[in-house]
């Protein structure tokens, strides 16, 4: 309905340019270049973002005398083309399947538009047979092209769908070499080497943030798919984590300066770190899913919005700790480890709102009660593992001494122990 209202308000401001001598040298010279004026409603289409605007505009220009029909004509296959290139590019980041419809429709309605054009350029056919009145024949011009694209389309149809697998195959998965991205030969020089295994820890990150970010829904609707994806990503995790524990021992064998060698060692700490994180997934937090499923256990509506909210959380600091890892940034580091203070906050604080609902008698959480707390702790767990790529960062920029400061006051809180002796395992 705007549409309309739009195209009666444009045919009624476009009426006086009819006496222009601007108007007119631009309509003189798409009515002798059917070309231009093609291209000129394939530009049109595109920016409307719709074929039908398009012709409806000019429709609206023929009907006011601006253009004549042969020009309108053209400029309805030009429509015609640019309605085919419309979905062809709100399509880019669909799945192959869903793009071939469109490059389908894009070379078959864009080749017959062009057909259609030469034709007119050929013969320069009388359109008056169409209709009395000149917007008329544009507009059952049209109609008739629309027309004659179905009937011919669709016996062509598995034609057109051959030849759009043509033009877009199906994308193979990348091969994946053995070592991923350790390169042997790069072990003669450090810097490359360590660089390689840097690159190879920031996949086990990608890896397990992807793994991560689904395995809370298990919980509340059990995918035989997304627990396959999850077990597999785990087994990728574990190849990399061995791939970089020999590639890091083999880098040592060498002669390394302190840097390079205190480098090599807080990549295997990091590695070890993030192999713990995918065991929490892959078999604390995916077991617990599992048993919820198989005896039809649900948490409470409060404790379910407590674990979600903790695993936003949790998920947004793997996300910080991609980029910690990849910019190696010390205001990004000292942010994840002060996020980790907070989750242990918010963790403890969730535990509490845990042990009041179960004061209060709620069913839901008497009986998921040992899933509920088992799973915060995992998630926290987690968290801890993710934010060990901060410490070297801290370490290196001090960041790290008044905490060390404020420990040697106080005990050490126990997923603090546990990154230090990972990270003790992995020098040694």
């Amino acid at each position: 309905g705007m549409v309309f209202l739009s195209l009666g308000l444009v045919r009624e401001t476009v009426a006086p340019l009819g006496s222009s001598d601007v108007v007119s040298v631009v309509v003189g010279h798409l009515r002798a270049d059917l070309l231009s004026a093609y291209l000129l409603g394939a530009i049109l289409a595109y920016a409307l973002q719709s074929s039908l605007a398009a012709v409806l505009m000019i429709v609206t220009f023929v009907s006011g005398g601006l253009l004549t029909v042969n020009a309108g004509a053209a400029l309805v296959l030009g429509a015609n083309m640019g309605g085919g290139i419309v979905p062809l590019i709100l399509t880019l980041s669909m799945p192959a399947a869903a793009r071939r419809v469109v490059i389908a429709n894009l070379v078959f309605r864009g080749g017959l538009s062009l057909v259609a054009l030469v034709a007119m350029l050929l013969w320069t056919p009388d359109l008056s047979p169409l209709a009395p009145a000149a917007h008329r024949q544009v507009i059952n011009l049209h109609l008739l092209f629309n027309l004659g694209v179905l009937l011919l389309g669709l016996p062509i149809a598995p034609v057109l769908a051959r030849l759009a697998r043509m033009l877009l195959p199906d994308r193979r998965a990348p091969v994946r070499a053995e070592n991923g991205t350790l390169e042997p030969a790069a072990l003669e020089v450090p810097g490359r080497a360590l660089a390689c295994a840097r690159r190879e820890v920031l996949r086990m990150s990608e890896t397990i943030l992807a793994m991560l970010v689904p395995a809370l829904t298990l919980y509340r609707k059990w995918d035989d798919a997304v627990a396959r994806e999850i077990l597999d990503a785990e087994d990728e995790v574990d190849r990399m984590h061995f791939g970089t524990k020999l590639y890091l021992a083999k880098l040592q064998e060498r002669s390394l300066g302190a840097d390079h060698s205190r480098q090599a060692m807080d990549l295997a700490a990091i590695a070890n770190n993030l192999e713990d994180a995918g065991d929490q997934i892959s078999t604390h937090m995916f077991d617990m899913a599992r048993r919820m499923h198989g005896e039809g256990l649900v948490f409470s509506n409060e404790g379910w919005r407590d674990l979600s909210d903790f695993h936003d959380r949790v998920v947004s600091n793997a996300q910080l700790a991609l980029d910690v890892l990849s910019s190696g940034d010390p205001d990004l580091a000292r942010q994840l480890l002060e996020e980790k203070d907070h989750i242990r906050n918010l963790e403890r604080e969730l535990q509490e709102r845990h042990l009041r609902r179960l004061r209060d008698g709620l069913a839901e959480s008497i009986e998921t009660s040992n899933l509920h707390q088992e799973t915060l702790r995992a998630l926290k767990l987690i968290n801890t593992s993710l934010c060990s790529v901060a410490y070297p960062i801290a370490e290196e920029t001090g960041l790290l001494l008044s905490s060390r400061l404020s420990r040697r006051e106080g005990a050490a809180t126990e997923d603090e122990t546990a990154t230090n002796d990972n990270n003790t395992e992995a020098r040694a």
